[in-house]
C-alpha cells in the first residue's frame, strides 16, 4: 500500500521527467475520431512544457449543436450516408426506437388493436363536427365512467353537465355551491377516460367570477382537455337553468365576460370552442336574450346558447337572430321549460347541437333506488335490471385491460402476476 508520503516523491519524480522533455503534452483526454460523430464530445487538454510559468488551457465543446427533444438533451445528431438529420441523439436510441416500431407495425398487420397514437385534438374534432352537415346529438356526462359510456354508445361528442358533476360528486344542488376547482377536477378525469379526439364541452358557470377569472378558466379547462366551454352571463350565486327567473349580470359585463373567455382561447394553443350562454330569458325577456347572444357573437363567441326557451316560436326566433353561428338547444328532460324536440326538427329550425342533460344522472339515480329497494324487500336486487358480471367488467375495460395486459405476461417462474 502507498502512503501518503510515498505518493508525494512519486509526483514530484514524474513532474521532474516531466519538465526535462522536450515534447508537449496533448490531448490528455483524445479526440476519438472513431467514435459517432453526433453524440461525441471533443475533451482537450494543452499544456506548454512544463516550468514557472506553465499556462494550462481547457477546452470542452460538443461535436454538433445540442437541441431538446422529448424533454431529454441531445446531439444534432447527422446520417454518416446522407448528411441528414437523426431524429435521436445516440445509436442505442436509434435502434431501440426502430425496433419498437417494427414491432408496432408487426403487431397491427396481426390484428393488434395496438395503433399509431392520433395527435390530440378534440377542439379540432368538434369544429369539424359544428362545420358538419348533421347536428350533433350530445348527452351531458358527469363522471368519468358517464363519459365512456357515452362515447361506448356511439355518440361523436358529450356535455360535462355542472348539474349532474354537483348532485354526484358533492350530493348537492347545482346552485353556486361547486367550485372551479373541483369542476376542473373531474373534468380533467372525464376527459382521460374518452379517447383522444372525443369532444368534450365542459360546463364552466359563470366563470367562477370576473372577466380575468373568466379568462383563467379557460386556460384551466384547456389543461384539463375540453374541446369547448360553456360560459354563462348570471350573477353569483349561479342556479341551474329551468328553475325560474335567475339575475342575470349587465350586458357590459357580460360581454367583457365573454370577450375575457375567447382572449384565452386566442392566447393559447389550443383552438377550444367558446359557447356563450344567456340566462337572461326568465328575468330580462326574450329580446334582451336575443340582443345578448348577437353581442356575444360579435365578441368572437364560436356558438351561442339562449337556456329556458318556452315556445318552438322562441326558439325559432333565436336560430333566425344568429344565422351563421352555431347554436345549442337544450333538451331537458323530465319537465322542462322548452319543447321536446326530436333532432331532425331541431336541425330544421337551425340548430347545430342538442344537449341531453339529465339523461344519464336520471336513470342512474333511478336504477340505484329500485336496486335499493329490491335489497330492501326482497333480500336481492332485480337480477333483470342488473348487467350480467361480465358485462359490468367490459363496461369499466377490464377485459381490454386484460387483453393488452397479456403482452407483457412474464414466465411461469416469475413471482409477479400477469
Amino acid at each position: 500500500m502507498m502512503l501518503a508520503s510515498d505518493a508525494r516523491v512519486f509526483l514530484c519524480s514524474s513532474l521532474a521527467l516531466i519538465k526535462k522533455s522536450p515534447v508537449s503534452i496533448f490531448n490528455v483526454f483524445p479526440t476519438n475520431k472513431h467514435h459517432h460523430k453526433h453524440h461525441q464530445m471533443f475533451f482537450s487538454v494543452s499544456h506548454q512544457p512544463l516550468s514557472t510559468t506553465t499556462q494550462k488551457s481547457f477546452s470542452f465543446r460538443p461535436s454538433k449543436p445540442r437541441v431538446r427533444f422529448g424533454g431529454r438533451l441531445h446531439a444534432a445528431a447527422r446520417d454518416k450516408k446522407t448528411d441528414t438529420p437523426l431524429r435521436y441523439g445516440f445509436p442505442g436510441e436509434i435502434q431501440h426506437h426502430q425496433r419498437r416500431k417494427e414491432r408496432t407495425t408487426a403487431r397491427a398487420a396481426g390484428g393488434s388493436t395496438q395503433t399509431k397514437k392520433e395527435k390530440k385534438d378534440p377542439a379540432y374534432a368538434l369544429r369539424t363536427l359544428l362545420n358538419g352537415p348533421a347536428i350533433v346529438q350530445a348527452p351531458c356526462a358527469h363522471d368519468a365512467l358517464s363519459a365512456r359510456l357515452i362515447e361506448r354508445a356511439g355518440f361523436s361528442a358529450a356535455f360535462m353537465s355542472g348539474f349532474c358533476v354537483s348532485a354526484s360528486h358533492l350530493a348537492l344542488p347545482d346552485v353556486g355551491l361547486i367550485s372551479y376547482a373541483e369542476m376542473q377536477d373531474v373534468g380533467g378525469r372525464i376527459c382521460d377516460a374518452v379517447s383522444p379526439n372525443f369532444p368534450i364541452i365542459g360546463d364552466a358557470d359563470d366563470g367562477y367570477g370576473n372577466a380575468m377569472s373568466a379568462k383563467r378558466t379557460v386556460e384551466g379547462y384547456i389543461k384539463a382537455g375540453f374541446a369547448g366551454i360553456l360560459i354563462e352571463d348570471q350573477m353569483a350565486p349561479k342556479r341551474c337553468g329551468h328553475t325560474g327567473p335567475r339575475p342575470v349580470c349587465d350586458r357590459e359585463t357580460s360581454v367583457a365576460r365573454v370577450r375575457a373567455a375567447c382572449d384565452a382561447r386566442d392566447e393559447s394553443l389550443e383552438d377550444i370552442v367558446v359557447f356563450a350562454r344567456s340566462d337572461a330569458r326568465g328575468s330580462m325577456g326574450l329580446d334582451e336574450a336575443l340582443e345578448r347572444v348577437k353581442a356575444y357573437v360579435d365578441a368572437g363567441a364560436d356558438a351561442v346558447f339562449i337556456d329556458a326557451l318556452q315556445s318552438k316560436e322562441e326558439m325559432q326566433r333565436f336560430c333566425d337572430a344568429c344565422p351563421d353561428t352555431p347554436k345549442i338547444a337544450n333538451m331537458l328532460e323530465g319537465g322542462g321549460m322548452t319543447p321536446i324536440c326530436q333532432p331532425r326538427e331541431l336541425h330544421a329550425m337551425g340548430f347545430k347541437i342538442v344537449a341531453y342533460p339529465l339523461s344519464m344522472l336520471a336513470v342512474s339515480v333511478k336504477a340505484m333506488e329500485t336496486a335499493l329497494q329490491g335489497i330492501m324487500f326482497e333480500g336481492y336486487p332485480d337480477e333483470e335490471l342488473l348487467p350480467t358480471f361480465e358485462e359490468l367488467k367490459d363496461a369499466v375495460g377490464m377485459n381490454e385491460y386484460l387483453e393488452e395486459s397479456r403482452r407483457y405476461k412474464l414466465g411461469s417462474s416469475s413471482r409477479t402476476p400477469a
